[in-house]
């Protein structure tokens, strides 16, 4: 079986090509929030090389968020024109248990995506394995306290500016992004127990409600 993952949450999208558990080719997307340009262009490209059409991809997954508001709604929006015809699943992954197998850990990380302000979505994982989900959180003394005195393991664009804010002395993991191939290890969870998306009904999860501010003009 061939599976597709699509990366676009963030700046560098990237493309993945998977046989069954093997990576055949992972591909990057040129330059910063180039999704709308070269996502398809580099899907075909990736299909060609390796001699494949759309009706031989068993699945599809992409980043559910959260992340970019206009790099979600790029990957969904193609996703759901890719898999649509050909009735392919459509699987949504988390955006923060994408970082946290780009860690390599499961297990006490602290994945942090930067929003506006002193705004983060994230996602802690404690030393059981245990979750409530991808969240919202103002930074703020007493929550980054509460953090530090845990030393998680932290992932994501939103660590730089929570240690500019508060220094303490942080377990950095150093990881900023994930890629597409990260989004692997929840996919062929979901794909083995059949958790698919509807593909008429499916929306990103923004975490927050998205205000749309009408046209100046």
């Amino acid at each position: 079986m061939f599976f597709l993952l699509i990366e676009t949450s963030h700046s560098k999208g990237s493309i993945s090509l998977f046989e069954d558990s093997v990576c055949l080719e992972e591909t990057f997307l040129e330059g910063d929030f180039k999704h709308a340009e070269l996502l398809a262009v580099g899907v075909q490209g990736l299909l060609n090389r390796h001699e494949l059409d759309a009706e031989k991809i068993s699945a599809v997954g992409i980043s559910d968020g959260p992340g970019s508001y206009t790099g979600l709604r790029i990957g969904a929006s193609w996703a759901k024109g890719f898999c649509l015809p050909t009735s392919t699943p459509l699987i949504a992954c988390s955006e923060t248990k994408a970082l946290m197998a780009a860690t390599q850990n499961h297990q006490n990380v602290l994945c942090i995506i930067d929003a506006r302000r002193m705004e983060v979505f994230g996602e802690w994982m404690d030393e059981n394995g245990n979750s409530n989900g991808t969240q919202a959180w103002i930074l703020d003394e007493t929550l980054v306290t509460e953090w530090q005195k845990k030393n998680p393991n932290l992932a994501g664009d939103g660590v730089d500016k929570l240690m500019e804010n508060f220094p303490f002395p942080w377990k950095d993991s150093l990881i900023r992004y994930a890629d597409s191939r990260h989004l692997f290890h929840e996919f062929i969870q979901k794909w083995e127990s059949k958790q698919f998306e509807n593909i008429f009904s499916y929306e990103p999860n923004y975490v927050k409600p998205v205000f749309l501010a009408p046209s100046k003009k």
